[in-house]
């Protein structure tokens, strides 16, 4: 079998870029399915704000006050960024790979 695999190899060396691409493709989509949730909600928390004595503080780490100079820079440059990107944008992404494959689906 190893010595088939090696003359397909040697016959049509391309073979190799191909596979590794599918398998690297297969990778990355099962990463995502399996790491998906735990994003988006590492994401939510970034927004999530409880009031006591009345000041908002982030529910994800209370020494930091919503919305002020730490949090506002950190929501602004990798959580909305974040949101944008992996929350909203890796759904459209796949379902747009499959409106524009749907003849290849059915």
């Amino acid at each position: 079998m190893v010595v088939s695999a090696i003359k397909n190899i040697k016959n049509n060396p391309e073979m190799i870029f191909r596979e590794a691409n599918n398998s690297s493709l297969c990778s990355l989509i099962i990463s995502l399915w399996i790491f998906y949730p735990d994003i988006c909600t590492y994401v939510f928390r970034s927004f999530v704000c409880q009031e006591i004595e009345g000041e908002q503080y982030l529910l994800a780490d209370m020494t930091m006050v919503c919305w002020q100079d730490q949090h506002f820079k950190y929501a602004m440059s990798i959580a909305l960024p974040a949101f944008v990107f992996l929350v909203v944008g890796v759904p459209a992404f796949f379902f747009k790979v499959l409106k524009t494959n749907d003849n290849l689906i059915k």
